[in-house]
Order: structure tokens, then C-alpha cells, then sequence
């Protein structure tokens, strides 16, 4: 491309007539601009904004060149937007410097992280930014059609738009010319919006899957143990009372039904510790900001694909519909590459036909990605388990003062409850199930016939160990157990028995999901607001029953509209006879400010999903001839229009291969997670012997009448004296 710039530079009297012209653009007033060899040479050797590819560099000329001719009034505005940017840089590197990084070092990060040398060339980066971002915000407006019916945004979001003659027109279509198609940010990046609360774990560490910590307040004001359970209490609609005989130190603890149960987003107020985000989830009914494919640093993989795995594996109302089966593999794990487009041959029988499971996607245990992760399956957390964590929450010492296991922490019951039923990195469900702890819980008597650790005390060992529990005719009686699941989730029991799972007050159902990161350990519990396998929204039938609408109900938002970028005081905002729809922008009855935020949030999602979407801008123009190359000096012109066709082409490929190259990348490091967790989980299991203590040390250590495991050499015995 550069050998065809510099003939064309050499032609005569290149800025004084038409010979030197390499092409020419004309906007929407009829402003005309004509961009010389000359420029792009000069373009090349001064810009301290130095972007990687001649097409970006040809696109930045471009869009200046165009600005600077403008002038006026625009241009002025740009560049004081400009110097507002460096400015904020300024005070971001002031903000950050410390005892150990002064003010220069912070500063040169941020020259560094944008290419640049100097605060003159920062201030060209960020007024490059400021135009093209101004410019392509013209293009989104009607998609360079001139047809007010059209709007640009709405079209990249779903990769189409309907004229005033109501013509479908595809706008990112396959070409021979420029290259791959791409589907729109709806298809590309299948936006979820989800609620959720998160309890964190000041203790948790970290790769630690089977003798992790969880705290406790020694204030008397509860700790992380209380809140976990207390939250699960509440979410399932039940009060939790106990206490303990002081006379014969024996606990009894009751569970009734709540008379006054909370709904998620109230329950988040109070319970959630996630303050990030915008709008802020704690204080917004848990909400967090659009969750995509695109890999964010604000959601860790045990939520992100962990929640995607629900939804492709897990999820049967969503992944057993068409639109859900068809799309399902936009998001499903270790698929091969030509499967992220696969549409059109899926069924509702074959989900994910085994021929395109990714085989090269292998784990070192030699399972695929796809395979570890539907193996490992949902996960099931009893609510019985956290009745026990909130019965054993401050439980250190035996009824005689003495240390659990010379205070050694991993022995403490309600770490042994805990990693047993909630330090699982799977996503999972809460289920209305006992465990062997809940023998003092009054009103579960005979459920508890099959869910007991069998000792043998000859070889100390425990063998038949339950990780699910048996269903309780006292726990499923529970508000939160009462919606039908079992057309959405398969589940059942220790005995087989299929069961409901945990519901909120809005009868969605709760996820929950252990994640560790460098920046917070903690637990998630998560309901799904709006699935991007959802074409048409749920619906509650007559029994109170979310399903999957077939096709578009009365005051039901379609994926499209819930995603909308209007504001609800637009003409255009989705709504139908019943009135403006609930969408993303306007759930939560938010301020007019957050209205704002909101929509914004979907634009800005929009405008960055694809890294190659200033191919299909300058496609646009070319098509629409508002770009026009030069009919003289033929061949060298069109070695140059080739060369940005050629370049546009290899663009996207690239983009769509480095995007499909992270995602799976991202699935297989999640995997290798869970086949880490697996396997140190299954290490002693069938002798109650391995690093996951069974729950018989729980039990026994937490009642006075059976401690002959914690005798000196007893199998739950750990100390030296």
C-alpha cells in the first residue's frame, strides 16, 4: 500500500490538480474533502498518534483531514474536549502517585498505555479520539441513509434495519470485496441483564477448593457465616430460631415460614457487598451493568461463563426452544470455530452435536472443555446446609472449653459445612434438601433416614458419604420452593428424588456460585432479568410459572426492544397497546439522570463490540459513494482501493478469530478450574480420609454425646498432644 502512495506522490503538481487526488469524500451537507498522497506521506511521518495498520492510518487521515477543513465552531469544541481529556490524565496520574510512584512515573503509564511520547501527542491522541468519535456518531445516526426512520445504533445493535418503505436492509452483509459479515451486537455478543447479591468472604483463598475458611464475628453481632445463611433464610422465605438446652448443651432449631418475605432487590440493600458498577448494584435491586462475550475484568468466569453454562447446558426452557437451541452456541463452551456461527442446522434433540465439540480443547486429564464443564454439572447447595452453617457459626470450642482440634480452623463445623456444600466454583442451585447436621431441626425427623456418613470406627474411616442431601417435606413447604422449576432445571436429590430448587419472590430462580479473584472472594447469588437465549421474554402461565413465550406478548418486550437505546420520552421507544414495555433502560423506574446512564450503556456496548466496525463505515461510504477514489492514474488508485479492501478483509477475520481465540481460551481456563476442583474434592471421598473433611467431624464434634471420632487417634483427631 505504501509503494502505491509514494508513485502517487511522485506524480507533478500533486496538490495542485486532480492527478494527485487519492480519493474524495463528500458528507451528508455536500461538504467535499479530497485527500492527496501527499497527505497520507505526511500523515505518516508526523503523527505522534502512530496507530498500528495502514487502514488505520488511512481512516485516521481521513477523519482529520475532514475536521481541519471543517474548522469553526466544531473543530473548537473537539479540541477543547481534547484538552479536557489530557487534563483528566493529569489528575488521574496526581491521584495515583504515592510514596512509592511519583507523579512522572504515573504519567508516562498513561503516555505509554495510549502510544504516545509527550503531552502534545496525547492531547493529538485524545482529539483523534474526540473526531472519530464525533464522526461515527453522525454515521449512527441513519446509517448514512438520510431516512429519519433509521436509526444507526438500533441497526449495528441488530445488524439490520427496516426504511420507510418497511424493506428489511442487512447492514454488515458478506462481501467479496470486504470481507466476513457479522450478525450485530445482539448475535455477536448475546447481552445478558442480571441481578445479584454478593457476600464476601474476608477469609477465602484463592485455589483452596476443599479447606477453605469462611469468618465469623466473635462480637456477638454475627459474621460471614450468619449472613450467608441469614440471606438464604430470607431469599427462601423462612424464619430461622435456635438454642441450646443449657442444661444438657443439646441445640434445637426451628424453621417456619416468613410472613413477611422480601423481594431480591430489597434483600441486595441489605445484603449485598458489590458497591461498583453504574448504576451502583447494591442500591439498585442488585443489578449489575450489561454482561457480553466481550471479556470484562467486572465479572469473574465463575459468574460470567458460569452463568453461560446454565443457559447452554443446564437451562432446558431456554436451550430446548429454537431461537435458544439455534443461538445456544454463540455462548456454549469448547465448541469448535465454525459452531460460534452455527445456526441454521440445530434441533431441540441434539443441542450441541458432538461433532462440534472441540476436541483439540483438551484438558490435560484429556477431557474436552465441553466435557468438564457439563460433568461437572449444577451444582446443588441443601438449604439444610446453610441451617447447619448458621447452627454452627460460632461453634470453636467443645461443651467442655475445649479448642476444635487445637484451634486448628479447617476442623471448625461451619468450615466443614462450607466447604463441603458451598465452595463449589460450578454454578449452582439451592435445593430443599436436608443434610445429616439438621438432626436437632425440628420438623425433619424421617428425612434424615438416608443421609447419614456411615463411620466404621474398626478403620476410623467414613464411607457413603452425601453431597445432595434428601429432599425435606419441611424445607420444600417454603415459599421459595414453590414454584414448579422442574420444566427449567433437572434436579434431584441423594434418593433420586426430582425436587423444585430455590426461587426469589419474583419466581426466578437463584443462582449461586463461589468466585475468587485477586480483588475479592465471595459468594453470588444470581437471577437471570433478561437471557439473551430469550427471543420473547417469560412469561407466568396460570400456576405462577415463568415459560418461554413463543412469540411476542402483550407488554412483553422482544430481545431487540428490551435492549433498546431510546429513552422512554421518544416516539420511538418500544411499546405496544398495554404502553411502554419494561426494557434495560427504564427497569427499576430509574431518575431521569440514570435513564440517561442507561442508554448510554447500550450505545457504548454497541460502538465497541468489534474491533474491525470502521471497515464496515468506510464499506458504507465506498458503497454509497460518498467516498469516491480517483478514476486517474487507474492503477495505482485502484492498487490503493484494493489494498483497503484486502486489508479490510484480513480484519475481520482477525477480529473474529482473536474474539473466538479468547472466548474459548477463557472457557478452557474456567474448565481446567473445575477439573482442579473435582479432583481434589474426589480424593478420599469413599473413606471420609481426603483434604474435603466429611460431615460426620461436623456433627459429631458440634454434639457432646459423640465425640468417639475425637479421641486421640480418632479419625477427625488432628493435634499433637
Amino acid at each position: 500500500m505504501l509503494a502505491s502512495v509514494t508513485a502517487l506522490s511522485a506524480c507533478d503538481l500533486v496538490s495542485a490538480n486532480n492527478n494527485g487526488v487519492i480519493f474524495t469524500y463528500t458528507d451528508a451537507t455536500g461538504n467535499r474533502t479530497s485527500y492527496s498522497a501527499d497527505d497520507l506521506l505526511s500523515n505518516y511521518r508526523t503523527s505522534g498518534s502512530s496507530l498500528a495498520t495502514e487502514f488505520d492510518k488511512v481512516y485516521e487521515l481521513f477523519v482529520r483531514k475532514y475536521y481541519d477543513q471543517m474548522g469553526g465552531n466544531k473543530l473548537a469544541s473537539l479540541k477543547a474536549l481534547a484538552e479536557r481529556d489530557v487534563i483528566k490524565d493529569k489528575q488521574t496520574a496526581k491521584n495515583s502517585a504515592s510514596s512509592t510512584s511519583s507523579y512522572e512515573q504515573e504519567f508516562e503509564k498513561i503516555l505509554t498505555s495510549h502510544s504516545v511520547k509527550n503531552v502534545q501527542e496525547l492531547y493529538e491522541y485524545h482529539l483523534y479520539e474526540e473526531e472519530k468519535s464525533d464522526f461515527q456518531d453522525a454515521i449512527y445516526q441513519n446509517w448514512a441513509t438520510g431516512d429519519s426512520a433509521v436509526n444507526g445504533l438500533e441497526a449495528l445493535k441488530d445488524g439490520s434495519y427496516t426504511d420507510s418503505n418497511k424493506n428489511t436492509v442487512s447492514i454488515m452483509q458478506a462481501s467479496s470485496d470486504w470481507g466476513i459479515e457479522n450478525s450485530g451486537w445482539l448475535l455477536d455478543q448475546m447481552p445478558y441483564h442480571y441481578r445479584h447479591i454478593l457476600i464476601k468472604l474476608a477469609s477465602g483463598k484463592t485455589g483452596e477448593f476443599t479447606q477453605d475458611k469462611i469468618g465469623e464475628s466473635t462480637d456477638g453481632k454475627g459474621g460471614e457465616s450468619t449472613k450467608l445463611s441469614r440471606l438464604i433464610f430470607a431469599l427462601a422465605g423462612a424464619n430461622y430460631t435456635s438454642e441450646v438446652d443449657a442444661a444438657t448443651k443439646v441445640r434445637t432449631t426451628t424453621i417456619t415460614e416468613s410472613k413477611n418475605r422480601q423481594s431480591f432487590g430489597n434483600l441486595a440493600a441489605q445484603y449485598s457487598e458489590d458497591s461498583s458498577g453504574t448504576p451502583a448494584s447494591s442500591t439498585h435491586q442488585g443489578e449489575t451493568s450489561i454482561v457480553t462475550k466481550v471479556m470484562s475484568s467486572d465479572f469473574v468466569p465463575e459468574f460470567k461463563l458460569g452463568s453461560y453454562a446454565y443457559e447452554t447446558l443446564f437451562n432446558t426452557r431456554e436451550t430446548g426452544t429454537d431461537y435458544g437451541s439455534k443461538n445456544a452456541y454463540r455462548i456454549a463452551p469448547g465448541l469448535k470455530k465454525e459452531a460460534a456461527d452455527y445456526v441454521s442446522q440445530a434441533t431441540t434433540t441434539t443441542p450441541i452435536p458432538t461433532t462440534m465439540i472441540d476436541t483439540n480443547q483438551a484438558l490435560e486429564n484429556g477431557t474436552t472443555v465441553y466435557d468438564q464443564i457439563k460433568n461437572t454439572g449444577l451444582g446443588q447447595i441443601p438449604f439444610g446446609a446453610a441451617v447447619a452453617l448458621a447452627d454452627y457459626a460460632d461453634t470453636i470450642k467443645d461443651v467442655n472449653g475445649n479448642p476444635v482440634n487445637e484451634s486448628n480452623e479447617v476442623f471448625y463445623p461451619r468450615n466443614v459445612i462450607f466447604n463441603k456444600y458451598f465452595n463449589k466454583h460450578n454454578i449452582c442451585v439451592v435445593t430443599p434438601n436436608a443434610i445429616m447436621s439438621n438432626s436437632n431441626v425440628t420438623g425433619v425427623g424421617a428425612d434424615l433416614a438416608s443421609v447419614s456418613d456411615v463411620p466404621n470406627l474398626a478403620t476410623q474411616t467414613v464411607s457413603n458419604q452425601k453431597y445432595k442431601g434428601a429432599k425435606s417435606s419441611l424445607y420444600s413447604a417454603l415459599p421459595g420452593f414453590s414454584v414448579d422449576t422442574t420444566g427449567t432445571v433437572a434436579v434431584a436429590d441423594d434418593n433420586g428424588v426430582s425436587e423444585n430448587v430455590l426461587t426469589n419472590s419474583e419466581g426466578q430462580i437463584v443462582l449461586a456460585v463461589r468466585v475468587s479473584s485477586s480483588g475479592y472472594q465471595g459468594i453470588h447469588f444470581i437471577v437471570v432479568e433478561r437471557s439473551a437465549l430469550s427471543q420473547f421474554g417469560l412469561s407466568k402461565d396460570s400456576s405462577g410459572v415463568y415459560v418461554e413465550n413463543a412469540t411476542q406478548t402483550a407488554g412483553v418486550a422482544n430481545n431487540s426492544q428490551y435492549f433498546t437505546t431510546y429513552l422512554p420520552d421518544s416516539s420511538s421507544y418500544p411499546s405496544d397497546t398495554s404502553g411502554k414495555l419494561k426494557t434495560y433502560v427504564n427497569y427499576n423506574n430509574p431518575t431521569s439522570e440514570d435513564l440517561t446512564t442507561r442508554s448510554n450503556n447500550i450505545s457504548t456496548a454497541i460502538k465497541g463490540f468489534n474491533s474491525a466496525l470502521s471497515t464496515y463505515q468506510f464499506q458504507l461510504l465506498v458503497e454509497k459513494k460518498q467516498v469516491v477514489f480517483n478514476d486517474q492514474n487507474s492503477e495505482t488508485i485502484k492498487s490503493l482501493e484494493n489494498e483497503i479492501k484486502l486489508y479490510s478483509r484480513e480484519k475481520r477475520l482477525s477480529t473474529r478469530d482473536t474474539a473466538f481465540n479468547t472466548w474459548s481460551d477463557n472457557w478452557k481456563s474456567y474448565a481446567e478450574a473445575l477439573a482442579n476442583q473435582e479432583a481434589e474434592r474426589s480424593l478420599g471421598k469413599d473413606t471420609g480420609l481426603g483434604k474435603l473433611l466429611c460431615e460426620y467431624t461436623a456433627v459429631h464434634y458440634a454434639d457432646a454425646t459423640k465425640d468417639t471420632l475425637w479421641n486421640k487417634g480418632g479419625a477427625c483427631y488432628y493435634g499433637t498432644k
